[in-house]
């Protein structure tokens, strides 16, 4: 019942212009329909919404032109009401499982969350990276934001596609530019197009893969077939995976499958009963909390890396796959269906849905005519995405008549926050850190109105 539900929805959703167009008319006569009843928040979060699941483009332009001058300021009854839930969101925000512990000792936030890359000197703002999409309005709630983006510039890395997202424009209430790392068209203009503030950079979630851990390793055996890491999410959409392994093994060809994951909404007992309901739990090895180093062994026993979610954010796995020199397939429109300069005649390829069991045979079958290791090297490592963002900080910077001496260090990105790629450099930011503890709330802000 969960697998036809999950076709269905996807059907109405993604697939039938019908009934996405529908769907967005509704959707947004919904939202605006809260807001006229003073529910600013709930609606505001609909039409957001509405604009990311890009149902209708008339009804995404709307909404975004509508946002666009609500961070304008311009008046008007509805762009008052969405003015007012940007401007309280981050009062509402309230612990949820990933975020709780920032809740109980914001200062967590500093480590791995909140990171450092270069210090501020006279005339000459440092760089400051916020993480994970639910950090900004943390952010803004437990320290003199302010304050601290007065000696910082910001840069964002969204943790979701679709950037029409309050926890994103609640940002817009420091006035002052935001660099916001994407690598996804529609949400580059959108930012661009929705207030000057946000200022969008080819680097992404994705692009500060460390590629000394994902790497070749020597005398590994090829002996998994498929291997897919994601976590255990409906998503994910493990069950279009088991149903064309299903098919292969119909048609007398039995793959060899490695699923490597990690609780969300499902858990790992609900991937294997999945799994034996599509009659396929005798091929599928499930690994749940790998480290990387462990994550890179399966890597290197393997033919194939797929990814077969729809819509998510960048993905991090199929590019640890590629520093491992192992081939991807992506689900052919994935996200918004922008073909990922990354995703070539070199390094993998985009399948449709139908076509998949042809495309997993004839990827194992000649996975060694790829070589995406070398593809990744000269473009997608953490050196090279330092020089993207040093250089575009950098441009802005020095027009507004700032120095600039110092570059921004490398960092890492992995599941759990961020890292040095240097771990030696974070002792060069003693001093940052202590300046943001300082800039720590004694009261978060709208504590007393959220009360």
């Amino acid at each position: 019942m969960n697998f036809w539900l999950s076709e269905l929805k996807e059907r109405l959703f993604f697939d039938n212009p019908l009934s996405k167009g529908l769907i967005g008319l509704s959707s947004a006569a919904l939202g605006v329909l809260f807001l006229l009843l003073n529910k600013v928040q709930a609606g505001t979060e609909i039409l957001a919404k509405t604009h990311r699941a890009d149902l209708n483009s008339a009804v995404s332009n709307w909404i975004a032109s509508l946002f666009r001058d609500t961070l304008a300021k311009k008046p008007g009854l509805l762009r008052n009401k969405l003015a007012q839930a940007i401007r309280e969101y981050p009062w509402f925000v309230t612990p949820s499982p990933p975020t709780a512990r920032f809740h109980a000792d914001p200062k967590l936030l500093l480590d791995g969350c909140i990171s450092v890359l270069k210090s501020p000197s006279d005339n000459e703002r440092g760089i400051l990276c916020l993480r994970y999409s639910y950090i900004y309005p943390l952010f803004l709630k437990f320290f003199d934001a302010h304050r601290i983006a007065q000696k910082y510039h910001l840069v964002i890395e969204p943790s979701w596609s679709g950037y029409c997202d309050l926890n994103i424009l609640t940002l817009s209430s420091l006035e002052t530019r935001v660099f916001v790392g994407s690598i996804e068209p529609r949400d580059s203009e959108f930012v661009r197009f929705v207030s000057p503030y946000f200022i969008p950079i080819p680097i992404s979630g994705n692009t500060w893969i460390d590629t000394r851990i994902f790497r070749p390793l020597p005398n590994v055996a090829k002996d998994i077939d498929v291997i897919c890491v994601a976590s255990w999410s409906a998503y994910k959409r493990h069950w279009a995976i088991f149903r064309a392994l299903h098919e292969l093994k119909q048609r007398g060809r039995t793959l060899r499958v490695a699923l490597v994951g990690y609780s969300m909404e499902l858990k790992l007992e609900d991937i294997r009963r999945l799994a034996a309901q599509f009659q396929v739990d005798d091929c599928v090895e499930l690994y749940e909390r790998l480290s990387s180093a462990e994550v890179n062994e399966l890597l290197n026993r393997s033919r194939v890396n797929l990814l077969w979610s729809r819509r998510e954010g960048v993905n991090r796995a199929i590019i640890e796959g590629m520093a491992a020199n192992v081939p991807c397939i992506v689900r052919a429109g994935f996200n918004y269906g922008f073909p990922y300069p990354y995703i070539n005649e070199q390094t993998g390829r985009f399948c449709a849905e139908r076509d998949l069991p042809d495309c997993l045979e004839y990827m194992i079958d000649h996975y060694q005519s790829f070589s995406p290791r070398e593809w990744i090297s000269s473009r997608m490592t953490p050196e090279c995405s330092a020089v993207v963002l040093n250089d575009a900080i950098k441009e802005k910077a020095i027009r507004d008549g700032e120095r600039w001496t110092t570059d921004a260090v490398p960092k890492l990105n992995s599941l759990d926050g961020l890292a040095y790629y240097y771990p030696e450099d974070r002792k060069k930011f003693d001093d940052d850190y202590h300046f943001l503890e300082s800039m720590l709330l004694s009261r978060p802000v709208g504590s007393s109105s959220a009360s």
